[in-house]
């Protein structure tokens, strides 16, 4: 399948953070969030948009719904600014939301051998979660081409909106 490589730098060579991990998503949810920030994934609200909108968040913590239960790529890349011609048109489902880094020391879900991420600078960031190939996932939901992409820049921490909508179901 052909997928959408992740969002290019732009000439002004804006990016800060780049990294391209697998990680497990343990009852089909991804988590990133900063090492020092109180996390609740059993927190209704949280469940709920991640049922509703595929992306969840709360203060240092953003949660991230797969289409597998497994490892699956991501990519997250922290820039100086948002960046410019993001094509929605490429990915299944975007949304927008923030990620308050107290520390700057990013992780990845809430488990022991969890990937730490090279730090960004302790702020308030924008994020944009994009999600892609979720409709090359195999019927029993183990295989498939699905991808995340998260990017995060420097501004004002956006409350959860959706600006592309996947018309199905994904998930657990």
């Amino acid at each position: 399948m052909n997928q959408p490589s992740p969002i290019p730098d732009s000439e002004d060579g804006d990016r800060l953070v780049h990294a391209e991990l697998a990680v497990f998503a343990d009852d089909w949810t991804i988590t990133v969030r900063d090492a020092a920030a109180p996390f609740d994934a059993t927190a209704r609200p949280w469940i709920q948009a991640l049922l509703r909108d595929f992306v969840a968040a709360q203060d240092g913590a953003i949660g991230i719904t797969t289409a597998r239960p497994v490892r699956v790529p991501l990519t997250i890349g922290v820039r100086s600014h948002e960046p410019a011609g993001d094509d929605l048109e490429r990915w299944d489902h975007v949304v927008e939301t923030g990620l308050h880094t107290p520390t700057g020391r990013l992780i990845t879900s809430p488990f022991p051998r969890r990937p730490t991420i090279r730090r960004p600078s302790p702020s308030h960031y924008a994020a944009r979660v994009h999600h892609a190939g979720l409709g090359t996932v195999s019927p029993d939901g183990l295989d498939g081409d699905d991808r995340y992409y998260l990017v995060l820049w420097p501004d004002i921490p956006r409350s959860p909106r959706v600006l592309k909508r996947y018309p199905h179901s994904i998930g657990g």
